[in-house]
């Protein structure tokens, strides 16, 4: 085989662009050169995966925001997969390459219409030859040496029947020449659907509004939606709908951070290593004659569990807790507040029993049990959408919040705290089927891997949090907004109960007083409020009172 040396002009980010208009290029080694680079490969074959050049995307492989494609084929260009098929009607100037014969490893490069680079590798002689992971090798190892990629994007081959790699052979492949090339390669599994302008709407209600969903904000939110569906400019549209939900605003907190010193506390390296647990407390009595909620969160995953409770007597508590342990096993310290539910002789007795260490903060400093108490505004707002008073039924909505918390990404860790505990992700409502087919070993080894790899990123990500968290607490400044006459606001409603709104309106500024006081129409009269108490409508299209 005939080594050729091609030549391409290069764009301003160093990716590659031939310099004959839409003429296919191949590239072509010696058998010798790719035996001995797999040979060298196959000797260590579990590369390492912590490398910021390897990336995994939902995202379809042929998307056009993809500069440089691979997309393995077979020699006789016989394959009848939708991946060929799509990528060929991509490219009006095909007709050279496939008129050319191939061989093994041989990469094609075809412009696409709307100028992306697409390599088409020959993996196999026949499309119903199967290929393994030297193929795979191979033929990306090709692609790469003669082309001064800054990023590739290659297929997910875990759905390819044709292929026969084993557990995580590709990442390991793919690791390996992204570091040894400089190049930042994306496995994309191709799971993003592009729905019509019709759908959205309704997708934009399953994943904001739903109780699943739970009213998230607008990072979640987007979180959520872009690990199923793409379309041009679905930022700005998500953004504009939650920021418009009047749900969201009559019912969530206004948060304020105030400029004070912080304390960075130590991570917990292991899960359950340190649980905080705390109480909450509702006026109003559910059917099942519940009042309280125990809560428990992991310091290290941010899972989270909650358990409604009649009482806050010690024996209810302990007895709470030994559940907990049953289903998670025994933490190895327990951390509370001072309250007499938690400092007394029965909590002593099962700490003593269990073998764990029980730990306080110091009073009337909730800051200590922070991530907890974040949770609990959290949880309060789920259940103030999703009940209502008059069924008495608020109990019954606590485990769809806990498990909307469980699955959605903790800002501070970078995963979900499911992910981190169990090693994968929980299939919910709107997750697609994935046809892959496990054996017990396979799972276990990527399980053990995927464990592994997430909780060390985990911990290193809370410490840098953590590290963000006190420079923006200590040089935090809160703006007072200034209205102006004719403006919509919302008023926030004082001492409301947990599942009381907690803004009402909108209404109308009609007319600015002295002092950061204004006149507002409410119920057809005029009401002298502080600006204190107001904060700006973002305008939908729900009727407001005047």
């Amino acid at each position: 085989m005939i080594t050729n040396t091609i030549d391409l002009t290069l764009d301003d980010d160093n990716d590659n662009i031939p310099n004959t208009s839409q003429t296919p290029i191949t590239q072509q080694f010696s058998e010798d050169y790719l035996d001995i680079n797999y040979a060298h490969f196959a000797d260590n074959p579990t590369y390492s995966l912590d490398t910021p050049n390897l990336h995994i995307s939902p995202d379809n492989l042929l998307s056009d925001k993809h500069k440089n494609i691979l997309v393995p084929i077979s020699c006789e260009l016989s394959d009848k997969n939708d991946l060929f098929n799509t990528a060929i009607s991509m490219c009006s100037q095909v007709d050279p390459y496939l008129e050319k014969p191939k061989t093994l490893y041989d990469v094609d490069l075809v412009v696409s219409d709307n100028k992306q680079n697409i390599f088409f590798g020959c993996t196999r002689p026949t499309h119903f030859d199967s290929w393994d992971s030297e193929s795979y090798f191979k033929t990306l190892l090709s692609c790469l040496q003669h082309h001064n990629f800054k990023s590739l994007f290659v297929p997910d081959l875990k759905n390819d029947p044709t292929c026969k790699l084993q557990g995580n052979e590709q990442l390991h492949i793919t690791a390996h020449l992204a570091d040894s090339y400089d190049c930042e390669i994306t496995i994309c599994e191709n799971k993003i659907k592009h729905p019509t302008p019709e759908q959205i709407p309704e997708i934009l209600k399953t994943f904001h509004d739903d109780p699943l969903s739970g009213h998230r904000g607008i990072v979640e939110t987007t979180r959520k939606i872009r690990s199923e569906y793409y379309w041009n400019g679905m930022t700005d549209t998500i953004k504009d709908y939650v920021n418009k939900c009047m749900i969201c605003q009559r019912s969530k907190i206004q948060r304020k951070t105030y400029k004070a010193p912080m304390v960075i506390t130590t991570s917990s390296t292991e899960p359950f290593e340190r649980v905080t647990i705390d109480l909450v407390s509702y006026s109003d009595i559910t059917g099942d004659s519940n009042k309280y909620i125990l809560t428990l969160q992991d310091d290290l995953t941010r899972f989270v569990q909650a358990y409604p409770i009649p009482d806050k007597q010690a024996t209810t508590i302990a007895k709470s807790l030994l559940t907990f342990c049953q289903h998670y096993g025994i933490p190895k310290r327990f951390h509370s507040d001072q309250g007499g539910e938690f400092v007394n002789n029965i909590l002593k007795q099962l700490m003593k029993l269990l073998g764990s260490q029980h730990t306080f903060s110091t009073a009337y400093h909730p800051q200590t049990n922070g991530a907890l108490e974040r949770f609990h505004a959290v949880l309060r707002d789920h259940i103030r959408m999703y009940s209502t008073k008059k069924s008495h039924n608020w109990d019954q909505i606590v485990p769809l919040a806990i498990m909307c918390h469980n699955t959605s990404l903790n800002q501070s860790t970078g995963f979900t705290p499911h992910e981190l505990l169990f090693g994968y992700k929980p299939r919910l409502l709107y997750t697609l089927k994935d046809s892959r087919e496990y054996t017990t070993n396979d799972y276990l080894n990527d399980l053990n891997e995927r464990l592994k790899i997430s909780r060390d990123i985990a911990q290193r990500n809370l410490n840098n949090m953590k590290d963000r968290a006190k420079t923006r607490y200590d040089n935090n400044i809160v703006n007072i907004a200034d209205f102006q006459l004719g403006d919509k606001v919302m008023l926030r409603v004082p001492n409301p109960n947990n599942l009381d709104i907690k803004w009402e309106g909108p209404y109308v500024i009609a007319r600015k007083g002295f002092n950061e006081n204004y006149i507002i129409r409410k119920s057809g009269r005029n009401q002298l409020v502080h600006g204190n108490r107001l904060r700006p409508l973002q305008d939908c299209n729900n009727q407001f009172d005047t």
